[in-house]
């Protein structure tokens, strides 16, 4: 890609930083997602029971979750994991 102007070279900076801002905004949901999965088969797992404290966490863990990322939790409830 051959830039032209000083202009030019300010547009294509701009595309360039949205660009990877939105790829870095999708990484973390991906991230994101996987934390959830992880606590959700983590209270989900009748073991996890016997101890009453980790049970607490994982609770607490995922309560948050839903109260600080209700579009990550809305989505990965959708979600099929395989």
């Amino acid at each position: 890609m051959e830039v032209k102007s000083a202009k030019e070279l300010k547009r294509v900076s701009k595309e360039l930083q949205e660009n990877f801002l939105n790829r870095w905004k999708l990484l973390n949901l991906e991230q994101d997602k996987d934390r959830l999965k992880a606590l959700n088969e983590k209270s989900e797992d009748p073991d996890l029971w016997n101890n009453p404290e980790e049970a607490r966490t994982v609770s607490q863990k995922k309560t948050n979750w839903k109260k600080t990322y209700p579009l990550v939790y809305d989505s990965t409830r959708h979600i099929r994991f395989s």
